[in-house]
């Protein structure tokens, strides 16, 4: 979704635009700028003692990666991309996945989701706050590209390394993208800060419900303080 109007807040490698907050607003779909900043937000002040050990893939990135599972000549393109960004080094990769074409010129999908990504032991999880969606396929595509690159020893087997993890579900059409952000924390949290609750109950429907105000309130602060 492209993003226009009065620049709102510059913040690391993205910039939000009036659209862009806007949709935060209840009823819209959270677009990839929002995603972004989410994801920097936890990778440099949430999380910012396991930076190390942990990457954000930012929407536009997490496409290029899926469009290599359509067109293999662009596989060594995709592989230098993430030797640039150390992934091999991280412990943790969390991957927003879109149901948008690869031939899009900006993220125009209708579903958000989450994917992580454990170096460890090639573990590829996907949580969809709409059990059944066609984004399994596209977290698939992703995952066929990333584990031969990032683990280039170790066969991968998508029937024992691609898992479906239960999550909260989402109560009408607008809300994936609110459950993905919340989805990426629950997840570091579980990884890193040792919180032995299921996904699903760290994001309850209450935690949903409060999130868009929290991050217009959190998006007006970094402001203030700039």
């Amino acid at each position: 979704m492209a993003s226009y109007g009065e620049n709102v807040l510059s913040y690391h490698d993205t910039l939000l635009r009036q659209t862009d907050v806007g949709t935060l607003e209840p009823g819209k779909w959270v677009n990839d700028n929002i995603i972004s900043f989410w994801f920097e937000y936890l990778e440099h002040e949430v999380y910012s003692d396991y930076e190390p050990f942990i990457k954000f893939i930012p929407p536009d990135v997490a496409q290029f990666i899926k469009s290599a599972a359509e067109i293999p000549s662009q596989v060594s393109d995709v592989s230098s991309v993430l030797e640039s960004m150390n992934l091999s080094k991280k412990q943790l990769i969390l991957i927003p996945i879109n149901d948008s074409p690869t031939d899009a010129i900006t993220t125009s999908g209708t579903h958000w989701t989450l994917a992580t990504f454990t170096t460890e032991n090639g573990t590829f999880e996907h949580y969809d706050s709409f059990a059944g969606s066609v984004n399994h396929l596209h977290a698939q595509a992703i995952f066929h590209v990333l584990s031969p690159i990032l683990i280039p020893d170790r066969a991968s087997d998508i029937e024992l390394d691609f898992c479906e993890v239960a999550c909260t579900q989402q109560r009408n059409n607008s809300d994936c993208g609110i459950h993905l952000i919340c989805n990426a924390d629950a997840v570091c949290k579980k990884y890193f800060l040792g919180d032995e609750r299921p996904v699903s109950e760290i994001v309850s429907i209450d935690v949903i419900n409060k999130t868009r105000n929290e991050l217009k309130t959190l998006i007006s602060k970094i402001r203030q303080r700039r």
